[in-house]
């Protein structure tokens, strides 16, 4: 019987703009039928009194379908009784002495009305609405005003910042703007003065500086006591940090590259100590280095014991200790070739070519010690990886004795190889400064009150 070979292939929908037809049939539908529910829940709350609620449900199913006809005949017939429940809302709070409610109600009103001229359907509003509402936001300012004064007067200092933020909603005039700002300023250097006699001397600095903002003017009388305050955090808030030189296992030792420790230490030094965050100082790490000499602390792993000495003798707040505990080179992904070459007499030979992935790893630990509690505080484990590829070539005998290409002389070439490494190892050592640097000052912040 004779085969038969069937092919089997992806149709086409023959009439694709069908298809499209279909989807956005299924859209409409679902809008109409979500604005449908949202006009049903409208006519509930009205039926029940709540003609806001009602308008607002009414407004939404015309942002669903804008041609849905009862939705807009009931928002026309409830939409003037939710503003006059807006205004009412506004009077009874003005009555009873909450002037920012009633301004706030004003606020919602604004807000109601821009909705519904949206969807096409403007609402009227009182003809001297626009001054009620400029009434009421001032009568709201200056009450928040009051309040604000009162809570300074208390040392209420964020009830003082809420009152003045507040009034700020209610558009205030230039002069309101300047009395608020005068407020404000002084909220935040009476505050900035509390923390400062309770010890809280980040959140001194940081309201000393809002002062300062608020003000404008560093040369007038808030400007130059926001700059005193802050000045005088900065000077009790900082301490003083030991950082010994960083060190290796006896493990880590074996696959260090040479020159790679010195060159951490030495850019931990020039860049990362030496530009420490506000309320950290680093010592001069060359006085360290006099006063681990003085100690008999020889490149090594330095205790906590240790450090706690070194902190006492050099008279500092902490100090930090750190020591690379894994460093390994690794090969990735190698492949080889072995390939035939002549030497410079004309004998036949082969070498091995090698190329592929190198995978540097190195992980620190490192400690931050308390003199007075004799104690590691933080002590954490970094890990930075780096990768770059590699290429060499392998011979038993003397490679300079091969009658080689250019390119292929540069297989051999220890300077090739050795840019290769120094690529990799740069990259690995500016990632583990910044990621070392960056957590060491972070758990040292964390000892700043």
């Amino acid at each position: 019987m004779q085969g038969i070979t069937r092919s089997f292939q992806f149709r086409r929908p023959r009439h694709p703009i069908r298809w499209i037809g279909a989807i956005s049939l299924v859209l409409t539908i679902g809008g109409c039928a979500s604005a449908n529910k949202r006009y049903e829940q409208g006519y509930e709350l009205e039926r029940q009194g709540q003609y806001v609620q009602a308008a607002r449900k009414y407004i939404d199913a015309l942002k669903k379908d804008g041609d849905h006809p009862e939705a807009r005949v009931r928002l026309r017939e409830v939409g003037p009784r939710a503003v006059d429940s807006f205004l009412e809302n506004a009077r009874l709070a003005a009555a009873s002495g909450r002037e920012p409610d009633a301004a706030d109600s004003y606020l919602r009103l604004d807000k109601f009305l821009a909705a519904a001229a949206a969807v096409g359907e403007p609402l009227a509003r009182p003809s001297d609405y626009a001054a009620q509402r400029r009434t009421m936001f001032d009568e709201a300012i200056g009450a928040l005003i009051d309040d604000g004064r009162a809570y300074e007067e208390a040392g209420n200092w964020y009830a003082a910042k809420r009152a003045y933020s507040r009034a700020d909603r209610y558009f205030p005039n230039v002069e309101q703007v300047g009395w608020l700002i005068d407020g404000m300023v002084r909220t935040h250097l009476g505050w900035s003065e509390a923390d400062l006699d309770m010890g809280r001397y980040r959140s001194a600095v940081e309201h000393a500086d809002q002062a300062l903002a608020l003000a404008g003017d560093p040369d007038s009388e808030a400007g130059q006591t926001a700059l005193d305050l802050r000045a005088t955090a900065i000077e009790l808030g900082t301490i003083v940090v030991a950082v010994t030189p960083l060190w290796r296992t006896d493990d880590a030792a074996r696959f260090i590259p040479e020159g790679f420790l010195t060159a951490f230490n030495d850019e931990l030094e020039l860049e990362a100590w030496s530009d420490p965050p506000m309320f950290i100082a680093v010592m001069d790490p060359l006085l360290v280095r006099r006063a681990l000499r003085d100690l008999r602390y020889y490149s090594t792993l330095m205790t906590v014991p240790e450090a706690t000495r070194l902190s006492r003798e050099v008279g500092v707040d902490a100090a930090v200790t750190a020591n690379i505990e894994i460093f390994t080179v690794t090969e990735r992904d190698v492949r080889e070739e072995v390939r035939t070459a002549k030497t410079k007499a004309g004998k036949p030979v082969t070498y091995l070519r090698r190329w592929g992935t190198l995978d540097y790893r190195m992980r620190l630990r490192y400690a931050v010690v308390d003199p007075l509690s004799q104690r590691a505080v933080r002590e954490r484990t970094i890990e930075v990886r780096e990768s770059g590829r590699f290429e060499r070539a392998v011979y038993d005998g003397n490679w300079t004795d091969l009658a080689l290409t250019r390119n292929e002389r540069r297989w051999f070439e220890a300077d090739r190889h050795l840019e290769f490494t120094l690529a990799i190892e740069e990259e690995l050592l500016w990632e583990a400064v910044a990621e070392f640097s960056a957590r060491v000052y972070r758990d040292l912040m964390s000892q700043v009150d």
